[in-house]
């Protein structure tokens, strides 16, 4: 029932100027809300084919192009971006020939300009791929590290993490005030709200709402003394993410995303069983990250297989090093950096 709320997307013919936010991209398609068409107020959604990659979802363009039919012919279990662009209303199509990047105000900012890897840093930080070189992503792609340039749970966790830890150590006085409900609650709304300020600049991608939704549903859970389920809050974000997006769940970034998280959960426990009790920190941090990455290669292996046949055996290995360099060391440094 969701698309229906929806307004249907303009209908478009010849060559069009439009201006809108993208909504989801993948590969050199995007869908884009379009508010200006022709220098006329517009609704709606419109499917746009980029000369290459297709710019990153969240991000403002202003496009001119030539209108074509929508629908094409796919090979059998191709993945249709058409098909999704159907399901939230879009009726139009157009090939880009011109687009440059806007932002509410202007200019995209680039916080990592005279950085000697800037695209990789604005990948890592930000969400934003367009100027990743190519030799840097087939690195990554080799390497089984691609989805270090996604903004996922490990982005999320950490800024909400530190933003409700830092809330607690300055809170700490209403403890002595015996306001103990209030001192463990302010921390965990900080942090959440925190993490979705966080999400919402990098465009809102499908991997942050996954990951805002099982940490703000786990923060919650905490500061009420509930616990948290994985399982459930996995559930609760996948169904939260379809009624706001009924076309996410035939996507690619969907089955990825919480595909690696099914994996984790799945596969992690039953490693760490095969551990001693009383096995030391040394030991249980190398293989507790070997069993997540296993997880995780294995939850994404029958889209993988599928989608790009392509397997990276050295995942495990690489990811073990790279996960824990990007999450002490490169990650809360670009952060910083983007603050200026």
């Amino acid at each position: 029932a969701r698309p229906g709320l929806g307004q249907p997307g303009p209908v478009l013919a010849g060559h069009q100027a439009l201006r809108g936010r993208v909504v989801s991209s993948s590969g050199s398609q995007a869908r884009v809300e379009v508010d200006l068409l022709d220098q006329q107020p517009a609704h709606g959604q419109v499917l746009l084919r980029f000369p290459e990659r297709a710019p990153a979802p969240g991000l403002r363009v202003a496009a001119f192009g030539m209108a074509r039919p929508t629908w094409e012919v796919v090979l059998p279990g191709e993945l249709d971006p058409a098909l999704e662009a159907r399901t939230v209303g879009v009726r139009s199509s157009m090939v880009v020939q011109e687009w440059v990047a806007l932002s509410p105000l202007g200019p995209v900012s680039r916080p990592f300009e005279l950085a000697e890897h800037e695209g990789l840093l604005e990948g890592l930080a930000l969400g934003r791929r367009e100027r990743v070189p190519e030799a840097t992503r087939e690195l990554l792609r080799l390497t089984g590290t691609q989805h270090l340039l996604a903004v996922s749970g490990l982005h999320v966790g950490l800024v909400g993490g530190l933003a409700g830890a830092l809330a607690s150590w300055l809170l700490r006085g209403l403890v002595l005030m015996r306001r103990e409900r209030l001192a463990r609650a302010l921390p965990v709304l900080v942090g959440v709200l925190v993490a979705l300020a966080f999400a919402w600049s990098v465009g809102w991608p499908l991997s942050s709402r996954r990951a805002c939704w099982m940490l703000g549903g786990a923060l919650i859970g905490t500061a009420s003394g509930r616990g948290a389920r994985p399982w459930s809050l996995l559930g609760a974000a996948a169904t939260a993410i379809a009624l706001g997006d009924p076309a996410a769940p035939r996507s690619l970034s969907f089955l990825l995303s919480f595909g690696a998280v099914v994996g984790m959960l799945q596969v992690t426990p039953q490693v760490e069983r095969l551990l001693p009790p009383d096995a030391s920190r040394v030991l249980l941090w190398p293989v507790r990250s070997l069993a997540a990455t296993l997880g995780a290669t294995l939850g994404t292996l029958p889209v993988v297989a599928w989608v790009f046949q392509d397997l990276p055996v050295s995942a495990p290995l690489a990811n073990l090093v790279a996960v824990p360099l990007l999450g002490a060391v490169a990650l809360p440094s670009a952060l910083a950096a983007r603050t200026g």
